[in-house]
Order: structure tokens, then sequence, then C-alpha cells
């Protein structure tokens, strides 16, 4: 029996279609949100950085001379930003202040201080001027006078500031408190802390 050659159809390849294909535009809007994204990871590690380094390097005190009537007064401080307002007067439209951390809280009620800058008559940088960390009330800002320290016998001894011996007693003095303020905490978080668990 002979049978007759089945003829078969070629299947037909179909070209692809030239154009935006499906799903494109869904893909862009991802890359940008995630390009976005990490923008946004990387400016915000940017200011955490940039502001925790300041705690390792201090700002330097400048010392104002600043215009008071017919007096000049010294202002020490950091300056902390520089900022324009609106001004009082009709034909000045913008006044420029500086804000100042002043410290001494407990003195002068407030840490911080603006200044007008055209009241500003001169900007230094005193080599006398320090600033001492605090407990309480802040840090402090100004100009050693003397160091006052109670020996052994409860005699005090003053050691003013012009004197040779003055920033080693100081550093000393510094030291022992760290010292102290360790063993302190030591026995806060370790003895206390282990009473306080067993009861």
């Amino acid at each position: 029996m002979s049978l007759a050659p089945h003829s078969q159809t070629p299947a037909a390849i179909v070209a692809p279609r030239k154009g935006k294909v499906i799903g494109e535009a869904q893909v862009w809007l991802t890359g940008m949100g995630l390009a976005m994204a990490l923008t946004m990871a990387a400016m915000l590690l940017w200011v955490i950085v940039s502001n925790g380094m300041a705690v390792f390097w201090p700002k330097r005190v400048i010392e104002f001379s600043i215009k008071e009537g017919d007096k000049t007064v010294l202002v020490a401080g950091e300056i902390v930003s520089r900022l324009e307002r609106p001004s009082s007067n009709p034909g000045q439209a913008q006044v420029e202040e500086v804000q100042i951390f002043t410290g001494n809280k407990d003195v002068y009620k407030n840490s911080f201080r603006f200044i007008e800058a055209s009241t500003i008559v001169n900007e230094s940088q005193p080599p006398k001027v320090i600033e001492i960390e605090r407990l309480e009330y802040g840090n402090a800002i100004g100009y050693p006078v003397s160091l006052k320290i109670r020996g052994d016998d409860k005699k005090i001894e003053v050691i003013p500031a012009e004197d040779s011996r003055f920033e080693l007693e100081l550093q000393r003095l510094v030291a022992d408190a760290n010292a102290r303020w360790d063993d302190i905490r030591t026995i806060e978080k370790g003895k206390i802390g282990a009473n306080a668990r067993t009861i």
C-alpha cells in the first residue's frame, strides 16, 4: 500500500516588534526609586558623620568686641550659626545676626546669645580663653584667674594663671577628677547594680 506524503505547512516565524517593551517604564521607575533611596541614605550618613566628628574636634572659641552704646563689651563663645532676620527699620530689609554659644548658664541664665553683625567691632581667637566641660549647668567659657588647691593640712594654695605651674596643675586636677568619676561609675554600674540584681 502506498501512502501519499503528508504536506505540512512550516510554522510562521514571528519577528519581534520594534518599539516599547512591556514593563520598560516600570523598570525605569524602579531604578529611579532605588537611586533616590541610595542618595538619601548617603546624605543621611554624611549628616551623621559630619555632626558626629565635631565631638572629637571642638569648635573654636571666638572673642567678640561688641559696641553697646558708648562702651565696648567683650563676649566669648562658639559660633553656632549666622542668619538673617527681617529688620525693624523701614529702610533696611534684612539684619544679619550671629548666634553664639556662651556657656556659663549658671551666670547668664542662658547658654546662647544673638549678636547683630553690625555691632561687632572685632573678632579674635585669644589663646588664654578656655572652655571647661562640667557635669552641671553645661560648659563654662572664660579666662582662667587662679587655681585654689586644698592641701592635706586643709590650707588653700592659690596658683595664679600667670604662674608656670598653672597648666600642669590644671591637667593633674582634671586627670584626678576623671579618675574619680570613672571609679564612681564603676561602683554604680558594678557593685550597686549587682546588689540590686540579687535583691
